[in-house]
């Protein structure tokens, strides 16, 4: 074999040991970088072992990561064909603990953080065909602040029923709050509220 085939062997040779130790160091840069993100997720759902008296039916997270509040949602009717107050359980995620347990009329359809973090609202209703009530309450207080009805009224046989709030979105600067109030019979009007 002359000199120059065996440059050229030898040049394949290293070409393919470089090509090899490079895909063997990506591939082990990808198994670590798998193990790093599963960290990051086993680390993200530590909160999903703070445990709470009911099962929740809606969950909201402060802009600043301070509060986790979970909201029930009580279809277990009573003797009367009513659904029983609702609870929203308000979890500080320093202490991974229920901080506060704020009472609802019924159970609760949405909660929404405002942006800056001062206001949490909340909406539920006390059964299917009845009211709904929306409350804003101050953070970090949890003091209810504000209440507000269904707007529309409207006729189900002979018995007369208020809209529901069905959400909620904060204005960017935290100082509007809209809601859908909308009646819960189909191609009926309804309105988005602030």
């Amino acid at each position: 074999m002359s000199l120059s085939s065996r440059r050229t062997v030898w040049y394949a040779v290293l070409t393919v040991l470089v090509v090899a130790v490079g895909a063997l160091g990506f591939w082990a840069y990808s198994i670590y970088q798998s193990i790093e993100q599963r960290k990051e997720l086993e680390s993200v759902t530590q909160l999903a072992g703070v445990t709470v008296a009911e099962k929740p039916s809606a969950l909201a997270w402060s802009a600043d990561g301070s509060y986790i509040a979970a909201g029930t949602a009580r279809w277990d009717l009573n003797q009367e064909g009513y659904a029983g107050p609702g609870k929203i359980f308000i979890v500080d995620v320093a202490r991974q603990s229920v901080s506060a347990t704020l009472d609802t009329v019924g159970g609760v359809n949405s909660l929404a953080f405002s942006p800056d973090g001062k206001w949490l609202a909340v909406t539920s209703v006390h059964s299917p065909l009845d009211e709904s009530e929306l409350v804003v309450f101050a953070v970090p207080e949890f003091k209810a602040k504000f209440t507000a009805k269904g707007k529309f009224t409207y006729q189900v046989l002979k018995d007369k029923h208020r809209s529901w709030f069905f959400d909620l979105a904060w204005a960017p600067d935290g100082k509007s709050l809209y809601a859908l109030d909308s009646p819960l019979i189909y191609n009926q009007q309804a309105a988005i509220r602030r």
